[in-house]
């Protein structure tokens, strides 16, 4: 096999791994800085750790719209959410029943919120071009979610959390990772195309 044919593999999983490390760093980092910020855990949670863990399918996606792989950008997010939602939970909930502690109408709160998108994009994006107002749409459904999620949150107590480490380190941790995220969106990107 010549260096040429086997580039696009390296490529991607050079790009993978990349993605999986920038994102935990990223994660990790700006938990901890957030922590230090008194923000709290359920918060961080549903924002920091939500965002982070999302940044690879958010950094392929931007990265190959921007070098006009419309399909490739759709089919990674779509296909993330079907993993996440059949696989994930699925192996999941095989090895270990799950159960969901706590409210019922939070639970079909938040599964409302994942299925409100799935519409959208079923109902305006049927001729195959997902538009400015389509997009402009799902990011208000985003923000709407964001924000009455944060409120539910800041709405429920929680124990102090003490956090080690210096800030310093914590905050060059979230630059490097989302460093690391970028590069490996576009090594994934450019061998997958």
């Amino acid at each position: 096999m010549t260096f040429e044919a086997l580039l696009p593999w390296l490529l991607v999983t050079g790009g993978i791994l990349f993605l999986g490390l920038g994102a935990s760093w990223l994660v990790e980092g700006a938990s901890r800085l957030a922590l230090r910020l008194g923000i709290s855990p359920m918060v961080i949670g549903l924002t920091v750790v939500g965002f982070g863990t999302s940044m690879p399918e958010f950094a392929v996606s931007l990265m190959a719209a921007l070098q006009g792989s419309g399909g490739l950008s759709l089919g990674n997010a779509v296909g993330s959410n079907i993993m996440n939602l059949l696989l994930v939970l699925g192996v999941a909930a095989v090895l270990v029943p799950i159960h969901v502690v706590g409210s019922r109408r939070l639970l079909y709160r938040d599964l409302l919120f994942g299925l409100i998108p799935a519409v959208i994009l079923i109902a305006l994006a049927h001729n195959g071009w997902i538009s400015r107002p389509t997009a402009l749409l799902l990011l208000a459904v985003f923000v709407v979610f964001i924000v009455s999620a944060v409120a539910k949150a800041r709405s429920s107590s929680s124990a102090p959390v003490v956090v080690t480490g210096s800030p310093i380190r914590h905050l060059i941790m979230t630059v490097v990772g989302i460093a690391v995220l970028v590069g490996g969106s576009e090594m994934l990107v450019i061998g997958g195309v």
